[in-house]
C-alpha cells in the first residue's frame, strides 16, 4: 500500500455517509433494547450525532460564505466544492471529543484523537485542504461537540420525563 492509498483509506472515516449509516442503524435498533441499553446507547442518538451533524452543516455553509478554492483546483480527482473549512475534521474531532467524554476512557480517547488528527492530516496529505482548513474544521467540531456533550443530560432527561422516548 503507498502513501496515497493510506490517507485516501484515513480520509473515508471523516465522510458523512459512514455517520448517516450510523444514524440509521441507532434508531433502528433503539426500540428494540431493553431500558439499560438504551440508556446506555442513547448518546449516540442524542449527543454523538447531532454533533457530527450539526458540524457537517456548519461547515457547508461556512465553506458557501467564505469561498476558498481548494489547492488541488483543477487536479483530478479534487472535490468540486470549497475549502476552507475542513467537514472532514470538523466531523471527526465532533466525534473525538463526544465518544471521549462520554467514554471517559482513556485509552479510548487516545484513539478517538488520533483517529481525528489522522483524518485531518489526510484532507492535508491528499491536497485536498490547506492545513489551517483542517485546524478550523477541527476547532468547530471541537465546539459543536463539547455543546452536545455539555447538554445530553438535560435534554435527555427532558425527554424521557416528557415520555417522550421509551
Amino acid at each position: 500500500m503507498n502513501a496515497l492509498t493510506f490517507w485516501q483509506i484515513v480520509s473515508h472515516f471523516g465522510d458523512a455517509p459512514y455517520w448517516i449509516g450510523l444514524a440509521i442503524v441507532a434508531i433502528c435498533i433503539y426500540p428494540v433494547l431493553s431500558r439499560q441499553s438504551r440508556h446506555r446507547t442513547a448518546w449516540i442518538i442524542f449527543a454523538l450525532l447531532p454533533a457530527m451533524l450539526l458540524s457537517y452543516e456548519i461547515v457547508a455553509v461556512l465553506k458557501e460564505v467564505v469561498a476558498l478554492p481548494r489547492p488541488c483546483l483543477g487536479v483530478i480527482p479534487c472535490p468540486s466544492d470549497y475549502s476552507f473549512p475542513s467537514g472532514h475534521a470538523a466531523v471527526a474531532f465532533a466525534f473525538a471529543l463526544v465518544t471521549s467524554c462520554m467514554m471517559r476512557k482513556r485509552w479510548l480517547s487516545v484513539l478517538v484523537f488520533f483517529l481525528a488528527v489522522m483524518i485531518a492530516l489526510s484532507r492535508v496529505a491528499l491536497d485536498y485542504h490547506f492545513m489551517y482548513d483542517a485546524v478550523a474544521g477541527a476547532f468547530i467540531g471541537l465546539g459543536i461537540g463539547f455543546f452536545f456533550y455539555w447538554s445530553y443530560r438535560p435534554i435527555h432527561g427532558y425527554l424521557e420525563k416528557k415520555k417522550l422516548i421509551p
